[in-house]
C-alpha cells in the first residue's frame, strides 16, 4: 500500500482514527464529536473458486465505511475531488453531465472496508461524457451508479488491486474500442449494463501486467451484455478473458451469473484466452456468440444456459472441462465443437488454433431441431492437428440432423451418450433412446421422469458433483445430461433476466 505523503500522517492513521471516532465528514469538514458513522452498500466478497462442478460458496458480506462525503456537480470539482481523495471518501455526483476532456486518474489508495468511492448521489443518474477517460491506478476504488457515454476506454490499471465497478451503465461512443479494460488483481465487476456497441472491440476486456501476464482472481458476475452488432469478421466479442499472448498465464477468474442477449459482434460472446478460469451459470440468448475456449488450458465451462441464435461451445487447448451445460434451439453447424487446430501445444503465445487435448465433455444436454446442425462434434478432417485424449460421456444429444460426429482425433472415447439423430464415425458410445425432453416453465429442455436418461449414466465422473441447477448428483445411478431430475425438489434454474439480475 502507498500510504504516506511528505509532511502528512499516514492515511492508515487517519482512517483508523476516523473509524474509532465513528465520525462522518462532509466535503472535507472535520467530523463532529459523537457523530454517527455511515455504513453503505453491502459488498459481496468473491468466494474461493470451487473445484469443477461444485457450486459457489455463498458470498460473505461486509459493509463499507464512509468517512467523508465529497459532493460534486461539475467536471472541474470531480477532478479536484479525485485528486484529493482519501480512504473512506465517497465522491458523490449529482445529476447532470460531466464532460471529460482528458484523463481522470484516481491514483490514491483506499483500504479494505474504507475504499475510495465515486458514486451517484441518491436518486441521481450522472453521465460521464466527452472524449476523455477514467483510469483507476489506486487500490480499493469503487465506481458505483454512473452512466458512461464518453468515447474512450474505462481502465483499471495493472497496479490497481481490488477495484470494484458496480451498477454502472456503459454506452460508450463509436470511437471507443474496448469499453472497459481491467488489468488489476482482485477486481469485481458486477450488476453493470453494457449495451449497444456497433463497432469493433469488446464490451469488457480482462488483461494484465506487461504483454503476457493476467490480472488475478477477477470476478465478473450479474452483468448484462446486450446488442453488440459489429458486422466485421473478427474482434467483436462481448467479454474477452485474455489475448493470445497471455494464454499461458493462469488468471483464476470466475465469470458467473451474467446475461448475454443479442451479442452478435463475433462468433465468440465469451472468449477465453488465458488459463485456469471458471465460466459458469451464465445465460446466452438469441446470439451469434458462443463460449469459446480459444486459448489457454485448465478452464471449466459449467452449468451455462445457451439458447437460440447460433450460439454454442467451442473448445481448443489442453485440459479443458465442459460439464452440465444446456445448449438448445441453436442453428449453429456444431453446437458443441471439440476442435483440432493449426498446431499442438502452443509454447509461443501465437494466434494459431491449438488442437484440443485431454478434454472432458460430460453431462451436457444439447438439443436442436435444425437439419443442418450436429449436436456434438470432435475434430475436422481438414485440421493439421487432430484432437487427442478426448472423453465425451453421458451427454443427451438430440438433433434434426446429426447427434454426434467423430470427424477426427486420436484416443477419443465416446461412452454413455444417448438421444436422437444420426451418428457419424462412432464405434459405440451412443444409444438412440427416447429422452422425453420437455421445456419447463423457464423454457429449458429437461427429461421427464420416464426418460431413458434418468439413472442411466455410465460413470460417476468425480469432477461432476452437481447438476445444472446446483443439486447434488447421487453417488450412483446418475442421470445422463445436464439435469438430475431424481435429485429432489430443488426449483429448476431459469435463464437469467434483467429483473432477476436486479437491474432496472
Amino acid at each position: 500500500m502507498r500510504f504516506q505523503r511528505a509532511g502528512q500522517p499516514t492515511r492508515m492513521t487517519r482512517t483508523v482514527a476516523a473509524l474509532i471516532l465513528g465520525g462522518l465528514a462532509v466535503a472535507g469538514a472535520a467530523p463532529a464529536a459523537g457523530a454517527a458513522g455511515k455504513l453503505v452498500g453491502a459488498t459481496a466478497k468473491k468466494p474461493a473458486a470451487p473445484a469443477a462442478g461444485e457450486s459457489a460458496v455463498k458470498a460473505a458480506v461486509t459493509f463499507t465505511a464512509v468517512l467523508r462525503i465529497v459532493r460534486v456537480a461539475s467536471a472541474d470539482s470531480l477532478f479536484t475531488a479525485v485528486r484529493e481523495a482519501q480512504p473512506g471518501d465517497r465522491i458523490e455526483l449529482s445529476a447532470g453531465a460531466y464532460p471529460l476532456a482528458g484523463t481522470l486518474t484516481l491514483k490514491a489508495d483506499g483500504m479494505a472496508g474504507a475504499p475510495i468511492m465515486i458514486a451517484a448521489a441518491a436518486g441521481a443518474k450522472p453521465q460521464i461524457t466527452g472524449t476523455g477517460i477514467l483510469e483507476i491506478k489506486g487500490d480499493y476504488v469503487t465506481v458505483d451508479g454512473l452512466t458512461f457515454l464518453n468515447s474512450d476506454t474505462v481502465k483499471v490499471n495493472a497496479a490497481a488491486a481490488h477495484a470494484h465497478l458496480t451498477r454502472n451503465v456503459f454506452r460508450l461512443g463509436d470511437a471507443a474500442l474496448n469499453w472497459v479494460s481491467v488489468a488489476g488483481d482482485d477486481a469485481e465487476i458486477d450488476h453493470n449494463q453494457f449495451v449497444g456497441k456497433r463497432t469493433a472491440g469488446v464490451f469488457l476486456q480482462i488483461a494484465g501486467p506487461g504483454t503476457t501476464g493476467m490480472a488475478q482472481r477477477v470476478w465478473v458476475h450479474h452483468n448484462y451484455f446486450a446488442d453488440h452488432s459489429f458486422g466485421g469478421v473478427n474482434g467483436g466479442e462481448a467479454l474477452r478473458l485474455g489475448v493470445s499472448a497471455r494464454q499461458h498465464a493462469v488468471a483464476g477468474a470466475v465469470v458467473e451469473d451474467n446475461l448475454f442477449e443479442r451479442v452478435n459482434g463475433d462468433q465468440e460472446a465469451v472468449s477465453v484466452k488465458s488459463s485456469g478460469n471458471i465460466i459458469r451459470r451464465n445465460t446466452i440468448s438469441d446470439s451469434k456468440g458462443t463460449i469459446t475456449l480459444r486459448h489457454g488450458s485448465n478452464n471449466v465451462v459449467d452449468s451455462n444456459l445457451l439458447i437460440g441464435g447460433t450460439t454454442g461451445i467451442r473448445v481448443f487447448g489442453n485440459d479443458q472441462t465442459v460439464i452440465n451445460n444446456v445448449v438448445q434451439d441453436s442453428t449453429r453447424n456444431r453446437l458443441i465443437d471439440v476442435s483440432g487446430g493449426d498446431l499442438r501445444d502452443d509454447h509461443a503465445g501465437a494466434t494459431d488454433h491449438d488442437a484440443a487435448d485431454r478434454v472432458l465433455v460430460a453431462f451436457n444436454t444439447v438439443v436442436t431441431a435444425a437439419r443442418t446442425s450436429t449436436a456434438l462434434a470432435v475434430g475436422d478432417g481438414d485440421d493439421d492437428f487432430a484432437p487427442d485424449s478426448v472423453t465425451l460421456a453421458d451427454n443427451i444429444l438430440v438433433s434434426g440432423r446429426r447427434a454426434a460426429w467423430a470427424d477426427g482425433g486420436t484416443r477419443v472415447t465416446w461412452v454413455g451418450n444417448l438421444g436422437r439423430g444420426t451418428v457419424t464415425g462412432l464405434r459405440g458410445g451412443f444409444r438412440s433412446a427416447d429422452t422425453q425432453l420437455v421445456k419447463d416453465a423457464g423454457g429449458v429442455y429437461r427429461p421427464g421422469l420416464g426418460s431413458a436418461a434418468v439413472g442411466s449414466a455410465t460413470g460417476t465422473w468425480t469432477v461432476v458433483t452437481r447438476d445444472v441447477d446446483g443439486q447434488a448428483r447421487p453417488a450412483a445411478r446418475r442421470s445422463v445430461g445436464a439435469d438430475e431430475p431424481r435429485a429432489g425438489t430443488v426449483i429448476n434454474r431459469r435463464p437469467a433476466t434483467r429483473l432477476a439480475l436486479g437491474l432496472s
